[in-house]
């Protein structure tokens, strides 16, 4: 079955897959050597890092993003051992599982610190006005850039599209939907992660007691807990679960993302 959706799916062979499979892991494992030398230094998670763990923990969730959107990894690359379930691509990739940390803890770091600079500078506007302006055109811009030449590579494609597209000999990337919606997650995201109290503390944080325990491992150890859990109920509830339904409600039959 695998096989023949392999062949039906036109891909061919992608190119470069060895980036996808071997640079961009080595990219992650870069990254968290990185944070763990300045967390030991400093004794404290900074917001790249947690944004970067956390995103990383969100990889679960790409074969439901990928359902929902009719998206199909190439079959080529190294799969990890999960077999067909409901609202899940049959393409599982292992190489995802680092993706999703350099792509989430780069840009919601950036994007984040950027809206905090925007809200100083515009203190009329509310929060969500600032990062919306912050938001919109750069994660738009940023996941064209990186899933668009992703698909001219061949390591995915959209296989049902819905409006505009980039079309390409190996892979179709659209420009309005998913992509869109995807942005209004974006936005919603780093709008939570503006949102602290007068003492300086993140609200999640607040919610979960975190700030009340005394500095130290324990503490920070809760901090990822809790910055990973709020990144994963927001992408399952604001983007993942949405784009299913929608499918469900609206969508038609796929053979390639059955």
């Amino acid at each position: 079955m695998m096989n023949d959706l392999a062949m039906a799916s036109g891909m061919g062979d992608p190119l470069v897959p060895w980036i996808f499979e071997i640079v961009l892991p080595l990219i992650w494992l870069g990254i968290a050597a990185f944070h763990f030398s300045r967390t030991r230094r400093s004794g404290v998670l900074s917001l790249s890092a947690l944004l970067f763990l956390g995103g990383t923990t969100m990889w679960w969730q790409e074969w439901y993003a990928d359902w929902g959107a009719y998206l199909l990894f190439n079959y080529n690359f190294v799969q990890i051992p999960w077999g067909p379930t409901a609202w899940t691509a049959p393409s599982k990739p292992w190489a995802v599982i680092p993706s999703y940390g350099w792509y989430f803890g780069i840009v919601f770091a950036l994007l984040v610190m950027l809206a905090e600079r925007v809200k100083k500078a515009r203190p009329s506007w509310s929060s969500l006005r600032a990062t919306a302006v912050v938001v919109i055109p750069i994660f738009y811009l940023w996941d064209l850039a990186v899933e668009g030449s992703s698909a001219a590579l061949g390591w995915f494609s959209y296989t049902n599209i819905l409006g505009p597209a980039l079309m390409t000999a190996r892979g179709n990337f659209p420009l309005v939907w998913p992509i869109l919606y995807f942005v209004f997650f974006a936005v919603m995201v780093v709008w939570l992660f503006v949102q602290k109290d007068v003492a300086g503390i993140w609200l999640h944080e607040r919610l979960f007691g975190v700030h009340r325990m005394a500095s130290g491992a324990k503490r920070e150890f809760a901090r990822f807990l809790v910055w990973s859990l709020t990144m994963n109920i927001m992408f399952w509830f604001v983007y993942n679960l949405p784009t299913c339904l929608l499918r469900v409600a609206f969508g038609g039959p796929s053979t390639l993302v059955p």
